[in-house]
């Protein structure tokens, strides 16, 4: 059987185009995967009969569910999972299982229904409104107390209104954390150490872009996501000025960096001073 690691550097050495590859990777992930999952040709009507029989399985007392994601909306792929927001009446706040459900990757979210609106005010404060646009999105296919509609009418009222504002501490830390990347990338001569800065960086470069153009933060898939969703070339300097970070140049990245450094009324270096209060201290395990 062959390793993670000799499938991921055999794909490296292949054109990045070859589908064959890909596929062998991706069922090295989901080994018992069927093949409609395998194929990508599984059918919106066929998602919602499989998730219906894995609910009752896993979740037989969810109230509501919703199904969500890219396979949701018709954009089902060969290895697509399933995604399926749930909400139950549970003590703990959140709850994430991964299954493999008669060959078809399942990924549920668990929300209590008992603590929903911390949930609401967790996102709110923390900017962090993914699972409240899935549910505003999502297709209901559990709905045991007749409100899975007014949830999802409150959640798209409640995105649409925005986050809280961003503390200004994070503003500050994150501005702070993009301007000494910006710094390594303007003096390192290395090109692997300039990609890993590269890319160290995007993550809060990210979250300080979207909080200022669209309110909620995205990172990963869905940071070009919300950009495009504002303006469809949105996402086309920043994808390109990563692209020429590869062949070592920075420049246009930098650039880019300090752009949204600005928008954010800029860094005084000199200024810069981050207090973290004590913890108390932990006792040793022996």
């Amino acid at each position: 059987m062959q390793s993670f690691g000799s499938i991921v550097n055999r794909r490296r050495e292949m054109n990045t185009s070859d589908s064959t590859s890909i596929a062998e990777l991706l069922h090295f992930l989901l080994p018992s995967s069927g093949n409609e999952v395998r194929s990508g040709m599984l059918s919106s009507e066929g998602s919602v009969r499989i998730l219906c029989c894995a609910l009752q399985t896993y979740y037989p007392n969810a109230v509501h569910a919703f199904f969500c994601g890219s396979a949701a909306h018709g954009q089902y792929r060969p290895y697509s999972d399933l995604d399926v927001i749930v909400t139950a009446r549970m003590d703990h706040i959140y709850e994430r299982r991964c299954v493999m459900f008669e060959g078809y990757p399942i990924d549920f979210q668990v929300l209590s229904l008992r603590l929903f609106d911390q949930i609401v005010r967790d996102a709110r404060s923390n900017a962090v409104g993914h699972a409240l646009q899935s549910l505003a999105n999502g297709h209901i296919i559990v709905d045991a107390d007749g409100n899975a509609a007014t949830i999802q009418r409150k959640m798209a009222e409640i995105y649409a209104a925005g986050p809280s504002p961003p503390a200004p501490m994070a503003i500050k830390m994150l501005k702070m954390f993009v301007c000494e990347a910006v710094i390594d990338l303007a003096t390192l001569t290395d090109r692997n150490e300039l990609i890993a800065t590269g890319l160290s960086m995007f993550e809060p470069l990210a979250k300080l872009d979207c909080a200022k153009k669209a309110g909620w933060l995205s990172v990963g898939k869905h940071y070009p996501r919300e950009l495009r969703r504002i303006d469809p070339d949105g996402f086309d300097p920043i994808a390109s000025a990563y692209a020429e970070l590869l062949d070592g140049r920075p420049d246009n990245l930098i650039a880019f960096a300090m752009s949204v450094v600005d928008a954010w009324g800029g860094l005084d270096w000199e200024r810069h001073v981050v207090k973290v209060p004590a913890r108390r201290p932990v006792k040793p395990p022996f």
